[in-house]
């Protein structure tokens, strides 16, 4: 029984890099099929104006076929989300190299820098393979060049989300919140979790008091358990959805919100492509990095990043009433307009890449 899994396996993988190499499929370096929203829906964005028919994320791992299903091309795609350092990247990169390939990076995050020196050199080895290096964010493009490497920065490209709509879209006076809610078995972040979820409860009561409508949006799978639960008191009081790769329904949803208090980065990219006002509770690099194409001069607040841990209930229900108030369909338009210049070129940037769609 274990020969004949062994050789069903393997024919399988020989049948996939078969009608990989016939189609011409592109290897994608990321997680396109997680069930989070920010991950899935990325890549889908990117995928409408790149230059190719085919792509796949498991090309890495076919063992003795990888060579056979990337044949069909030179290049392999990393993409959006905190990618670069990441030793699982690294490893896939390093195969699809060894296998004659070389990276392409469109809109790839830095994250930590690691104090394994080695780690470092490799990852430096193969971006300085690659003919096109465009990152994230401010923070991303000059860690790299503190390592000695250029790069240039098109953001990220949930941005390209802001091409699907012609004007924002009216609001309709309700709030959503989206909740990250990562399960007791990553105890750290349950934990902080658990501290911003407690003043979401106290912000969440003050907005039903003051009859303005709620609605609860969890957007991963992870945290799709925790979230039920947290919510349960409540659901009666506020409308609860879970994303469930449904992305159009949650543009709906999102796009006639007054304002967006999240707990995860990409509803806030998409919420601010559609002129959405994001409040983010999170002020980590990562946020920061991949809002730095906007600041908040002129007097039109394009994001809000608050630390959770330093700010109390009370002031975070001041400051989102404090935004919700000040909103209006001008404010809504100016926003939209300011991010559509950075999609336009994130789209110019995506079918740039038809050079090596050959």
């Amino acid at each position: 029984m274990q020969i004949f899994n062994s050789v069903k396996l393997n024919t399988n993988l020989l049948v996939r890099s078969l009608q990989d190499y016939v189609w011409g499929t592109v290897p994608y370096m990321g997680y396109p099929a997680n069930s989070n929203l920010g991950d899935v829906e990325l890549f889908n964005l990117a995928k409408k104006y790149l230059p190719f028919k085919s792509f796949s994320s498991t090309i890495p791992d076919r063992g003795r076929y990888v060579k056979l299903a990337a044949a069909r091309h030179h290049y392999f795609l990393v993409g959006g989300g905190t990618l670069m350092f990441s030793e699982d990247i690294l490893r896939k990169c390093e195969i699809m190299i060894q296998n004659g390939s070389v990276p392409i990076f469109m809109g790839t995050g830095v994250g930590d820098l690691p104090k394994n020196e080695s780690l470092v050199n490799r990852w430096i080895n193969i971006l300085k393979q690659s003919p096109v290096r465009a990152v994230r964010g401010t923070y991303s493009f000059e860690t790299l060049k503190k390592l000695g490497v250029e790069s240039s920065i098109c953001g990220d490209l949930g941005y390209l989300l802001n091409l699907e709509f012609e004007t924002p879209v009216p609001d309709q006076g309700y709030i959503v919140i989206v909740p990250r809610s990562i399960r007791p078995s990553a105890y750290h972040l349950f934990s902080e979790d658990f501290e911003i979820r407690k003043k979401l409860e106290v912000l969440i009561d003050n907005l039903l008091s003051k009859g303005i409508k709620v609605i609860v949006y969890a957007v991963s799978e992870d945290d799709y358990p925790v979230t039920r639960g947290w919510i349960a008191s409540r659901k009666s009081l506020v409308e609860y959805r879970e994303y469930a790769n449904n992305f159009n329904e949650f543009n709906r949803v999102l796009s006639q919100a007054r304002v967006l208090v999240s707990m995860r980065m990409h509803p806030g990219i998409f919420s601010l492509s559609m002129g959405v006002l994001p409040i983010e509770l999170d002020n980590r690099v990562k946020y920061t990095d991949s809002f730095s194409l906007f600041n908040n001069d002129g007097g039109l607040k394009m994001v809000d990043l608050i630390d959770p841990s330093s700010i109390a209930a009370t002031a975070l229900v001041d400051r989102v009433l404090e935004q919700y108030q000040a909103e209006n369909q001008e404010t809504r338009r100016n926003r939209f307009d300011a991010v559509r210049p950075v999609a336009v070129k994130q789209k110019e940037f995506c079918e740039s890449l038809m050079r090596y769609a050959k």
